[in-house]
């Protein structure tokens, strides 16, 4: 149940309270071309744009609007196995901010902000409609609303700056069409997945690093947990549960299965994010929405998530990917 509602809190803080660009005038959609990998040439997944092949990728800056920034520049690439995208905006300052901060007397106050990145593809039953409203067809001024079909999907993806960015993944997610949908992660096996740090009662983190000093760190992984009881809290670790002392409210693990397609990196270069996506034009999931065919154009929006834990985000409107034939 604590795993569904961190998921719909993102589809939340994926398409909630920020609008569209908006005219009078037909929307003139961005045209983002997918350029072809040379034969044996690879791209390293790493948030650092090094790799030769986004020199020759041509760059497409796309207006947003909403809390956040002003534009963001794509690029993109594929080879004969998966599709590459770069995505640059500016921050000035990165944002890490997703953690439980003890207050004292065994309390404590929830923080969610990071920063993040997602995207919706258009479901092909709705293309039409999606090119005039984007991801606005899913939600209207912060409250979801489903397409009146029983069948068909969104393909989501999210990436957040601490939650997903230590795995090196994004969220792979799907939204059902039909009265009854709702966001949902893609499918995983048990025991891998990132899951919120919380008590039982709500009221605090469930876990504690092991080690000392790891409480600095935004990561929490599996491999250094201990279960936080009162006892622990109050007594043996007196000298590093002061007021101010703040433990993840994520824990750590790889996404497996349908969940773990997305590989993702970001690393904030002085004043902007660099991050680098990567998924297989086709992953054989019905949970996933295949690309890469050169005869026909793929449609999405972006959205930036600028030290937000909510719905506040600036988004773009539609934007057209083709994907350029090998000569």
């Amino acid at each position: 149940m604590r795993i569904a509602a961190a998921l719909i809190a993102l589809f939340v803080a994926a398409c909630g309270e920020a609008k569209p660009p908006s005219s009078s005038e037909p929307l003139e959609i961005p045209l983002l071309q997918a350029v072809p990998l040379p034969e044996g040439g690879r791209i390293a997944i790493d948030g650092r744009s090094a790799d030769g092949i986004w020199k020759q990728a041509r760059p497409v800056r796309v207006a947003l609007e909403g809390d956040g920034p002003a534009e963001v520049t794509l690029r993109a690439a594929y080879d004969q196995s998966a599709i590459f995208l770069l995505a640059q905006w500016r921050d000035d300052e990165p944002s890490l901010d997703r953690y439980w901060h003890y207050l004292g007397g065994a309390k404590w106050r929830l923080s969610e902000n990071e920063d993040g990145f997602s995207i919706c593809w258009a479901p092909g039953e709705l293309e039409d409609a999606f090119r005039e409203q984007g991801c606005t067809l899913f939600c209207h001024d912060g409250k979801h609303v489903y397409p009146a079909k029983d069948q068909g999907f969104a393909d989501f993806w999210y990436w957040g700056a601490q939650r997903t960015n230590k795995m090196g993944q994004a969220i792979d997610m799907w939204l059902p069409f039909g009265s009854n949908g709702r966001l949902r992660g893609d499918g995983q096996p048990e025991g891998s997945g990132i899951e919120p740090n919380i008590s039982t009662d709500y009221h605090g983190p469930r876990y504690a690093p092991k080690r000392v000093g790891a409480e600095r760190t935004p990561f929490l992984t599996w491999d250094n947990t201990q279960t936080l009881t009162e006892d622990i809290l109050l007594h043996r670790l007196s000298s590093s549960a002061r007021p101010g002392w703040r433990i993840p409210c994520d824990v750590m693990r790889g996404m497996l299965g349908s969940r773990g397609d997305v590989m993702a990196a970001g690393q904030h270069v002085r004043d902007g994010w660099v991050l680098e996506l990567a998924r297989k034009l086709d992953t054989g999931h019905l949970d996933d929405k295949p690309v890469g065919d050169p005869l026909i154009s793929f449609y999405f929006t972006v959205a930036i998530h600028d030290n937000s834990g909510g719905a506040a985000h600036a988004i773009s409107g539609p934007i057209e990917l083709q994907f350029v034939s090998k000569r």
